[in-house]
């Protein structure tokens, strides 16, 4: 089945919520803390439903197939598959499919905190430290509206982690463990709005008013778990993607504004 990069989003941003200490910490200091990912929460704090359906051939195994994503692979020759080996001779089988969680994404407010990896400080500077938006009292989102996270991504093959069903031929990238692939503060287009239009100035046309309102079919796609894939600047009810810097302006509260950059 292919994963597509929102879901594969989703299932990080699950996790991420799930263990991130954030949420309990008092919104004047932040602090860089110890999120215990690799522990017991990688049994834990993750969204194992979210794998399902597990289909075999065309048989599903467990879960529901309405959740089978638009672009999965088809059903033809009764799931039958071709594949070539290291010397390019063709293997035939059977397919077998499921929601993988491949990807997790940190969003940190404390320049060089990384919480996935034990609370460790990365050797950067204190410029560019986070906020998280105080909701607003007033009709217009202001300064007070304002969220800045810094963004980390890792790899986080969890499946093949944890020696379940996926072996190495299967593993999406040939990563084998958690590692770090990204990280916001060496990227001037994380932090920069202007500088992140300069790499997609499509976000002018999605700025304009029928931007967000284009997004409403997606809306209703997301929460009954179809999303509009052509629709690639809509995040259902989250809000719109662009830019793609790490400011987002909403009175959402955390879950959402750290969804949304997530996504």
């Amino acid at each position: 089945m292919s994963s597509t990069t929102r879901k594969v989003a989703v299932l990080a941003a699950s996790f991420l919520l799930a263990t991130s200490p954030a949420f309990a910490l008092d919104e004047s200091g932040p602090g860089c803390y110890d999120a215990e990912v690799l522990g017991a929460k990688l049994l834990t704090a993750v969204c194992w439903d979210c794998v399902f359906p597990i289909l075999n051939s065309n048989a599903v195994i467990i879960g529901d197939k309405d959740r089978i994503p638009p672009g999965a692979a088809d059903d033809k020759f009764l799931g039958a598959c071709m594949c070539y080996d290291n010397l390019g001779v063709p293997k035939f089988g059977f397919r077998t499919s499921f929601w993988e969680p491949i990807r997790l994404v940190e969003l940190e407010r404390q320049s060089g905190c990384s919480s996935v990896l034990g609370g460790v400080r990365l050797p950067f500077n204190r410029l560019n430290q986070g906020q998280q938006q105080k909701l607003s009292t007033s009709d217009e989102v202001g300064n007070d509206g304002k969220t800045y996270r810094h963004y980390h991504y890792y790899t986080f093959p969890l499946m093949y982690m944890l020696d379940m069903w996926v072996p190495s031929r299967c593993n999406p990238g040939g990563y084998m463990d958690l590692d770090l692939l990204y990280f916001s503060e060496v990227d001037p287009t994380w932090n920069n709005d202007e500088i992140a239009f300069f790499t997609h100035p499509e976000a002018a046309l999605i700025a304009s008013p029928l931007g967000p309102i284009a997004c409403v079919p997606d809306v209703f796609g997301a929460n009954v778990g179809q999303p509009i894939q052509q629709l690639y600047w809509c995040a259902g009810s989250w809000g719109v993607i662009f830019p793609t810097s790490g400011n987002v302006l909403s009175r959402e509260g955390t879950m959402k504004t750290t969804s949304l950059m997530a996504a």
